[in-house]
């Protein structure tokens, strides 16, 4: 079927990162002002890596878990948790997962790297960028807005946050705070802590084991030694973590060597083939709207 050709020149093509080098080349970007580079943005998984220097004032809302992975140094995930600024300290080598609907605002410093990995937004989803008043209480000003491209959107955002009036007086004017958001906060979700793998993932010979819930939006799972079949999937992240793994697709093999990254897109049926004392890590996500 032409379809089947189609794909297979598709998967032909298809290509590895070689992730040390991708960050070496791009390290340029993880300084201000950019601090941050997206590897890949197209489609349902946004996985990118920001660096720092970067102190922000204001507060990301949305719908959608985040993961946070810090790859160098450590960094500060400020939450609003139970009517609390809380600060979460995330350390090198540790993962975490922001579930829906609790503001954040990453906190980086001068050379240090982290993965971040968001989804696609809904077409009914918008985002929030708030700020808040000096004691956390009130809200002091809040956009909303449909976020297709977070890096380019949120430059005007903050712009505007740094001419307003509100930033002057530390005041919130009255009729700007919106009494119907189009995101209700979760004030009693009680966050995990941050963690190593090697306290949350025991090693296994073979097989598999889901990092987080099967009910999480972020499906995600190492795999170690063993073959692997995927039919009708989501779009998948895969990061050879130790050894070496293969790919195939319309019987073309993808090779996928130690720290090496792909991206498989949805609906694309696949293998795994997973070597001895190997460890593949898999990222999709289902969303579930907030829920």
């Amino acid at each position: 079927h032409w379809w089947r050709k189609i794909r297979y020149l598709r998967m032909s093509t298809q290509t590895t990162i070689d992730l040390n080098a991708w960050l070496q080349l791009n390290e340029p970007n993880f300084a201000p002002p950019v601090c941050n580079k997206l590897m890949y943005g197209d489609g349902q998984l946004k996985v990118m890596f920001i660096g720092g220097p970067n102190q922000r004032e204001d507060f990301h809302l949305e719908l959608g878990e985040e993961i946070f992975y810090q790859l160098k140094g450590d960094m500060v995930l400020k939450v609003m948790q139970g009517g609390e600024c809380v600060d979460i300290l995330i350390k090198e080598g540790e993962w975490f997962l922001l579930p829906p609907r609790i503001p954040h605002s990453p906190q980086r410093f001068e050379n240090t790297i982290g993965l971040v990995i968001e989804r696609e937004r809904l077409e009914d989803e918008s985002d929030g960028m708030l700020w808040f008043t000096n004691d956390y209480k009130e809200i002091l000003m809040e956009k909303w807005f449909h976020c297709y491209d977070l890096g380019a959107q949120l430059g005007p955002i903050i712009n505007e946050w740094m001419e307003s009036e509100q930033r002057k007086t530390r005041v919130p004017i009255p009729g700007t705070i919106s009494g119907n958001p189009p995101i209700t906060i979760d004030t009693n979700r009680i966050l995990d802590a941050p963690f190593l793998l090697s306290d949350k993932v025991q090693p296994k010979s073979e097989g598999f084991e889901l990092m987080w819930g099967e009910n999480e939006e972020f499906q995600t799972s190492f795999n170690y030694h063993g073959q692997y079949e995927f039919i009708g999937k989501p779009q998948g992240f895969f990061w050879q973590m130790e050894g070496r793994s293969e790919i195939i697709v319309d019987g073309v093999s993808i090779p996928l060597l130690e720290n090496h990254v792909t991206l498989i897109e949805e609906n694309v049926d696949h293998k795994l083939m997973v070597e001895e004392g190997s460890k593949c890590l898999i990222v999709r996500t289902i969303p579930q709207n907030g829920i």
